[in-house]
């Protein structure tokens, strides 16, 4: 840490899109958490108001403040809060999540307060095209940009939204004492979920969204069902796409042996609860609900998009976007042929070694203290 910390404690503010439930939220909860046990003062700011985890910054003790922006009406008004949270707060480090956030921050630097600004993305893919020529028109204005897979980083360098000398990438931190498989009753819970104790669960969580591609999923499971009996898929996460995706469940004839579970802050003890995480994605920036199945010590199948592959690191098995047989004949494989504990905790101790908190913590601090 730098010699700024030993006279006075290094001010971070942190800048997001919203405090919704999703992966690059659930991200900055553990990073405004571990640097403030480091000793940092830190403030988290969303653009949006209402997050449903907004909840979770408040009971670790981060304070959060909401600009209420909804819709270019409110713009103004949030800039006017922001700079003057700016002003109150006096960071050392400027530190925004996701596009939206991002090209805000940006702006705040040109026409007001200059700070020291860190832009991170936490996908290959953050917006629709004419907010991608934003991001490379503004790609000069951050001290340093950074993006969550080798993947993504080479992709936003090689489109020039990153200026290949000011950014890096930094993976997401996977938390593997929570992520942890001795740490939850896997019989209690599939009780709680009215599943027999003998029946082979399918897992996936994240949002009900295009991009998580569910359909590809609900389609697999479909041909799988027809050879195994005793299996269901088991589903947890909120969006536009429920409705849709419940009633296509009902249509392939497996709404009996499908499980909506909705929002879950529980995700640890669903892993461990499973036999087999799944993910359909079409694209993903890391992948970090895959880590941390790995974490857990459970098989995974997943579509080969963006970062997956690098997370996986050579375990679990690995299908094309939108393979529907592939996918299935996946699903069977693994619960004909089940990974040795062996591999199991090989794949873990990948996952420790190299996305742990301690280590992604390190970098954090090493650039906020440059």
């Amino acid at each position: 840490m730098s010699s700024h910390l030993n006279s006075s404690p290094m001010k971070i503010m942190y800048l997001i899109t919203g405090l919704r439930v999703g992966g690059a939220e659930h991200q900055l909860l553990l990073l405004a958490e571990n640097m403030k046990l480091q000793g940092f003062e830190v403030l988290v700011v969303a653009m949006e108001s209402g997050g449903a985890m907004a909840d979770r910054f408040k009971m670790a003790g981060i304070e959060v403040l909401e600009l209420n922006i909804k819709g270019v009406k409110k713009l103004l008004n949030g800039y006017i809060t922001f700079k003057k949270a700016l002003n109150y707060f006096s960071p050392d480090v400027v530190h925004s999540h996701m596009i939206h956030a991002n090209l805000f921050a940006r702006l705040i630097n040109v026409f007001g307060r200059k700070n020291k600004l860190i832009s991170t993305a936490h996908n290959i893919r953050e917006g629709s095209g004419m907010m991608m020529k934003f991001y490379r028109f503004t790609s000069f204005i951050p001290y340093w940009s950074t993006n969550v897979s080798r993947e993504a980083f080479s992709h936003f360098v090689g489109k020039k939204y990153f200026d290949a000398k000011r950014s890096s990438y930094i993976p997401n931190a996977i938390d593997t004492n929570r992520f942890n498989p001795g740490l939850s009753d896997k019989i209690h819970l599939k009780k709680q979920l009215g599943i027999d104790e003998n029946t082979y669960v399918f897992f996936s969580a994240g949002r009900l969204h295009e991009q998580k591609n569910y359909q590809l999923i609900l389609r697999a499971f479909q041909l799988v069902h027809r050879k195994m009996k005793n299996a269901v898929l088991v589903i947890a996460g909120e969006g536009n796409l429920e409705p849709y995706l419940k009633n296509l469940s009902l249509t392939l004839g497996i709404s009996d042996k499908t499980l909506f579970l909705g929002r879950r802050d529980d995700i640890p003890e669903l892993l461990n609860s499973c036999d087999c995480f799944v993910l359909s994605s079409t694209y993903e920036g890391f992948g970090l609900v895959i880590g941390e199945a790995m974490a857990m010590m459970k098989p995974v199948i997943a579509t080969n998009c963006g970062g997956v592959k690098e997370v996986m690191g050579g375990f679990g098995r690995l299908i094309n976007v939108n393979d529907v047989h592939g996918f299935a004949s996946a699903m069977l494989a693994t619960y004909e042929s089940p990974s040795s504990v062996t591999d199991l905790e090989s794949a873990r101790r990948h996952i420790v070694e190299s996305y742990s908190v301690p280590l992604v913590m390190k970098q954090w601090t090493q650039l906020y203290s440059n």
